[in-house]
């Protein structure tokens, strides 16, 4: 019954799928199982409450820029060496595609959703999976666990106790897949205390970064945005590609531009629970970032009007 009601969910004309999204959130009530679904061309078990299939339906772009980011990143050093923190049920790995040269590190804490990963990805053996919480500095903490619509975010205090740990760390203990070229951070507000973390891998590997700005969730996170963009200028970084929260192309821009932090902040705070994604380049791969673009406008200049909704 809740395959076939998620399945219905995904179909129809957009009357038929309200009326079973509203059924699937009455049945949310009662049970949270797993179902499966299609997902660029790879069958995925997810919770009931993930919204990944229905915002993949309803916005073609949606996701679609860290699939591209990925293929760009491969051809332009050779292998795709990632690094997915919040990797949930391995979706960012499908995006990924990895081949025989590349390898993905994927890294998620909760238990739940690891599990799940584990099942999706057993048959990669390029992926290689870190059961852990990241942080700026290593610690053990005392967590509350919040999962809402197959997302998990960390309250501090009560609840079970977790060791933190820095990125660095964790990718000391993964040789594979340094030197990183792709970092992809989605951490639910925490994406700053994660980059923080990482600040040996982003000095000596400069790999391209792509993480999410959710002013919502990084004011929940007690963090700030204005203090994460300077640290990443003194690492070496420079030109970004900013998209809004369907994978929409808005603007390149600089972390030099005082503006963009005021601009980004005050939009998405207007909006009700909006985000931005950012790839971030480094200084010495701005050629390469002036390359992405451009493949970028590509691919949107040859939508249809209205494609994305």
């Amino acid at each position: 019954m809740f395959q076939f009601i998620y399945n219905h969910c995904l179909r129809g004309g957009p009357i038929r799928r309200r009326g079973f999204r509203l059924l699937r959130k009455l049945l949310l009530k009662a049970a949270n199982p797993t179902v499966r679904i299609e997902y660029f061309g790879r069958t995925l078990e997810v919770p009931f409450n993930s919204d990944l299939a229905i915002h993949t339906a309803d916005h073609v772009t949606y996701n679609s820029n860290l699939k591209r980011l990925c293929s760009f990143v491969r051809n332009d050093q050779g292998a795709l060496r990632m690094v997915d923190v919040g990797a949930n049920i391995g979706d960012g790995a499908v995006l990924a595609d990895p081949g025989p040269k590349d390898a993905l590190l994927l890294v998620e804490g909760f238990p739940a959703f690891a599990a799940i990963l584990k099942r999706n990805l057993t048959q990669h053996t390029q992926v290689e999976l870190a059961e852990c919480y990241l942080s700026d500095r290593p610690a053990d903490l005392q967590v509350s666990e919040v999962e809402s619509n197959a997302t998990n975010r960390l309250v501090v205090g009560n609840g079970r106790t977790v060791q933190m740990k820095t990125l660095d760390a964790v990718i000391e203990g993964h040789p594979r897949i340094r030197p990183v070229g792709l970092v992809k951070v989605d951490v639910d507000g925490f994406d700053g205390r994660v980059l923080s973390g990482a600040q040996a891998t982003l000095k000596r590997d400069h790999p391209v970064i792509l993480f999410e700005f959710h002013p919502s969730l990084w004011r929940k996170a007690n963090e700030r945005f204005d203090t994460v963009l300077p640290m990443l200028r003194e690492l070496g970084y420079g030109p970004v590609v900013v998209y809004d929260n369907q994978g929409v192309l808005l603007m390149r821009a600089h972390l030099s531009d005082e503006g963009l932090v005021h601009s980004l902040t005050r939009y998405a705070r207007i909006r009700d629970f909006f985000y931005f994604d950012l790839a971030v380049f480094p200084e010495s791969g701005a050629a390469s970032a002036e390359r992405f673009l451009a493949s970028e406008e590509t691919f949107f200049n040859q939508m249809p009007d209205g494609a994305s909704s």
